[in-house]
């Protein structure tokens, strides 16, 4: 039986600045843009700011008047790499494969350490206690038999919730809840679902699979199915040998903001250190993609003078090459659509030191 748990830190990068200055501890602090030119983007909110409707990737010049008391500071991109390492050693060293999704969370594989979810409930409030140890900040997690469901549970009781889905017991589990819970329901998607007055997991999974199949498509509406049944045999982190380990995404809207851009890039750099130190590899070349708005696309890579499977290097060449060919007197050639790293060139890593998890 597999034992997945999904593990996602609590309002990331304004946690981090709080508990890096005591004196915001309380306050509305909202990370990204500038106050004063009311321009850029919310990268991160604390729950404070959250609780007057701020959210992340919303207009810095919205988020002013909805709380008009937050303070807004500029991201430390290196100082929240630097975090999401410690916090990513302290995964590796509990789980048999780790999966970061981005800076601040990630899916654990701890099928060899509990015969099934609740067993797993003791472990996981451990990780939890031993990143609010190393780091000060808190950490929601969900477990369950399966990525999906592990996924969606993690996000029911924040912050600083434990969800355990008993095994078994998914689709009971997942009826309840609004379809917007699924992992990969986008707006687009709920709402069709909407309009044929399906809200809950439960509504989705009593009806057949060909409607669905007919409403979303064959691939989307089959995938959803599975889904909503509690259905998900995707692994965590898979072996397969490549040429070349990549992340990208496409943006929900296009952007000029490049502080957004340089976000993207660090919570990607973390997540393929991840992944290389995972498969025990380092690489020699690091290479950028970015797609602009008009659909043209540039390509650039770099050569590494020595191979690394350190995040913060990787996020620093990717920073460059962007810089070099995608800003012009440090403002974004146009807005972006598409935003990518990827890592190639693989050696051996060099020994380094376990992290001994008990």
């Amino acid at each position: 039986m597999a034992v997945i748990a999904h593990i996602d830190l609590d309002a990331f990068f304004a946690a981090v600045e709080q508990e890096d200055n005591p004196q915001l501890k309380g306050s509305p602090v909202i990370v990204g843009g500038d106050r004063e030119s009311r321009r850029g983007v919310v990268c991160a909110a604390s729950y404070e700011a959250r609780a007057y409707g701020v959210r992340s990737a919303m207009p810095v010049g919205q988020a002013l008047r909805l709380c008009p008391t937050g303070i807004f500071l500029r991201p430390r991109f290196s100082r929240y790499v630097s975090v999401s390492r410690t916090v990513m050693e302290i995964f590796r060293g509990a789980a048999t494969a780790v999966e970061p999704l981005s800076l601040d969370e990630a899916f654990l594989d701890l099928s060899s350490v509990a015969a099934d979810p609740e067993s797993a409930r003791k472990l996981v409030a451990e990780i939890k206690g031993r990143i609010k140890e190393d780091t000060g900040l808190t950490a929601s997690a969900g477990v369950a038999t399966s990525k999906a469901v592990a996924k969606v549970a993690s996000d029911l009781e924040k912050p600083n919730g434990l969800v355990v889905c008993p095994a078994g017991r998914e689709r009971e589990f997942l009826a309840p809840l609004s379809v917007e819970k699924l992992w990969g329901a986008g707006k687009k998607t709920c709402g069709r679902l909407a309009r044929e007055g399906i809200r809950t997991v439960g509504e989705l999974a009593a009806l057949p699979r060909w409607q669905i199949r007919e409403w979303l498509g064959n691939a989307g509406g089959e995938r959803l199915w599975h889904l909503a049944q509690g259905l998900d045999q995707s692994q965590v982190n898979g072996s397969r040998k490549r040429k070349s380990l990549g992340v990208e995404r496409t943006l929900v809207r296009d952007t000029g903001d490049l502080a957004l851009i340089q976000a993207m890039l660090a919570r990607m750099a973390v997540q393929l250190e991840a992944t290389l130190k995972n498969r025990k590899l380092s690489c020699e070349q690091v290479a950028l993609k970015v797609r602009f708005q008009d659909f043209t696309t540039t390509n650039r890579s770099r050569k590494l003078s020595e191979a690394t499977d350190d995040a913060q290097n990787i996020y620093e060449v990717a920073l460059q090459l962007l810089h070099k060919h995608c800003l012009r007197e440090s403002q974004l050639l146009a807005k972006v659509r598409l935003i990518g790293i990827s890592v190639a060139d693989f050696i051996p890593a060099k020994g380094r030191q376990l992290v001994l998890f008990t």
